[in-house]
This record gives C-alpha cells, sequence and structure tokens, in this order.
C-alpha cells in the first residue's frame, strides 16, 4: 500500500510556565483520544492543524523570542511529529509552520 505524501500536524500552545506543559500535552492526548472527554483550563489554548506535503519544497518552522534550547526542543518536537503525524506538538509559545510546495509543470 502506498503511503500518503499528505499529513495533518497538530500544533497546541498556550502561555503557561514550562512545567506545566506536561500535563497540558496529558490533557490534549485525552481529548484526541476521547470524543466525549471536555479539555478544561483557566486559561487559553491555541490548537492549530497544519496540512503538509511530504513532497513539499521545504517548510518553515518558528517561533518568537525563544531561547536557543527552546529552538532545540522545538526541533525535536518538528521531527518527531514529521516522523509520526500522531505525534502533538505542544509547547508554552507561539509557533508557526509553512509548506513552501514544489512548483509542478
Amino acid at each position: 500500500m502506498k503511503k500518503s505524501r499528505k499529513a495533518t500536524i497538530r500544533i497546541v500552545w498556550a502561555g503557561i510556565d514550562k512545567n506545566e506543559i506536561k500535563n497540558l500535552r496529558k490533557e490534549v492526548e485525552k481529548a484526541i483520544q476521547d470524543p466525549d472527554y471536555v479539555l478544561i483550563a483557566n486559561y487559553p489554548i491555541e490548537w492549530n492543524e497544519v496540512e503538509i506535503d511530504r513532497d513539499a519544497l521545504f517548510r518553515m518552522v518558528w517561533a518568537e523570542d525563544i531561547s536557543k534550547s527552546g529552538i532545540s526542543e522545538l526541533k525535536k518536537q518538528v521531527e518527531k511529529a514529521l516522523a509520526d503525524p500522531s505525534y502533538i506538538i505542544v509547547t508554552n509559545y507561539p509557533v508557526q509552520w509553512v509548506e513552501i510546495p514544489k512548483i509542478r509543470h
């Protein structure tokens, strides 16, 4: 069976303390596993789903004003999500993702 060249990457972020990210990930995973589960928080949560094309020319992922260690952590999460689209990128800062398609002639 041919592997699909399209996938959806989930990016979830909230302006929370870094120590709370693990808890947010658990809540998000529960919500995905159980459609009747209601994720309730005392802070805003942003949920984005990005359609990716594995044949893209390249992609750009960025987050403003994060440290070098933050960039390394984001890169690890992006690599995990590209390898396994069921993996959810969860951060405490906004993440932007742009796909640059190949030009087809």
